[in-house]
């Protein structure tokens, strides 16, 4: 499976946020929160589940988001807006499309209020079969939406709505990971310079021994991504001398 070639170090909080899945039956996921430390991949393997599994989704960065950035705000209102879970099921026209928190732990309050409290009420199976949307003035049934969450840490998030989520942890990437996410890094680098992969050399084995010389026992991809980046740039300025 891709998603397993990809995220090597994270094989069993793949295994377990699938293990919901039933073949013949609409894609449902109980709601998640990786947590693990900065640089582990976890909104990486978010964005990567619920692409392999064709859900179409709304990012959202909890340390920038009120409770009306998720709910909306009536129409009476100058700038009003419908909610996300309202906007996902207009665009897409499915019952289950995703929303992707980043980084729960931190987000604020404001006299508007905190992303927290209508995910409560999004979160209960009861209460998100009749949500009532601020825009429509209307209820909704939000009880299929796919909750995937992200966190440094589970301090800071409030204990009715951390009960109501599964906490999975994300390690650091070791070692023995680096040759399957060096090359996955290096895709993503040269797509992001426009150059087709394919037509690329792989990473040989020196480069290899080298990036993980660099990267240790165990480490964070965003160092990985580093190394690979200088790899690249050093390869192409060989390139240009000769």
């Amino acid at each position: 499976m891709k998603l397993l070639e990809e995220h090597p170090h994270a094989a069993a909080v793949i295994d377990r946020m699938l293990g919901d899945l039933a073949e013949g039956h609409s894609v449902r996921i109980r709601p998640v929160i990786l947590v693990g430390p900065p640089g582990a991949g976890k909104s990486r393997l978010c964005r990567d589940v619920l692409d392999a599994l064709g859900i179409p989704f709304a990012p959202i960065d909890a340390g920038t988001t009120m409770d009306h950035g998720l709910t909306g705000s009536a129409r009476r209102w100058h700038g009003a807006h419908p909610s996300v879970p309202l906007r996902l099921f207009a665009q897409h026209k499915v019952a289950n499309p995703g929303i992707l928190v980043d980084e729960l732990e931190k987000a604020g309050r404001s006299s508007a209020g905190a992303i927290h409290d209508p995910m409560l009420s999004l979160l209960e199976p009861l209460s998100a079969r009749s949500w009532r949307d601020h825009f429509l003035d209307a209820e909704l049934d939000a009880s299929h939406l796919v909750w995937l969450c992200t966190a440094n840490s589970t301090a800071g998030i409030p204990g009715p709505l951390l009960n109501r989520l599964r906490v999975l942890r994300v390690p650091l990437p070791a070692a023995a990971h680096v040759p399957a996410l060096a090359d996955r890094i290096r895709r993503d680098l040269l797509r992001e310079r426009s150059l087709d992969p394919g037509m690329e050399p792989p990473l040989d084995a020196e480069e290899i021994e080298a990036l993980v010389a660099a990267f240790g026992r165990e480490g964070s991809l965003r160092d990985l991504r580093r190394y690979v980046e200088a790899l690249l740039d050093a390869r192409a300025s060989m390139a240009k001398r000769n």
